[in-house]
């Protein structure tokens, strides 16, 4: 059991270092203008940007957010952070579940008392 909760601890120090969190991802695109006679409708090489969006979900829809240069460094660090939480619960859930044996063998010995013991 101790080395379950080591591991534990070790999951628990992660999660402490972990940062503002950012929902959503961050991402570059090349836009086609509204303008018909731009070169941009016709070679997709001309086209304009590269713009940075932020895109998350809302209430079930998919926003995304155009964000300025000075903006996009912050969102990435946060969005990392937010995955780095994810992966913390999945590795704290698979922990879990390989130690609810033992601890549950260890409650039910710790109920009995000694044995011998009414």
């Amino acid at each position: 059991m101790e080395a379950f909760k080591h591991q534990q601890r070790s999951l628990k120090e992660e999660l402490w270092c972990l940062g503002f969190l950012m929902s959503g991802s961050v991402s570059k695109r090349m836009i086609t203008c509204g303008n018909s006679s731009c070169a941009c409708r016709k070679d997709p090489a001309a086209r304009h940007g590269p713009y940075i969006y932020w895109t998350t979900k809302r209430k079930g829809k998919t926003v995304a957010r155009l964000i300025k240069n000075e903006e996009a460094q912050l969102y990435m660090e946060w969005v990392q952070n937010r995955k780095k939480l994810d992966q913390i619960i999945r590795k704290w859930t698979r922990l879990s579940e390989r130690t609810f044996k033992t601890a549950l063998q260890l409650r039910l010995m710790m109920k009995k008392g000694p044995k011998g013991s009414p």
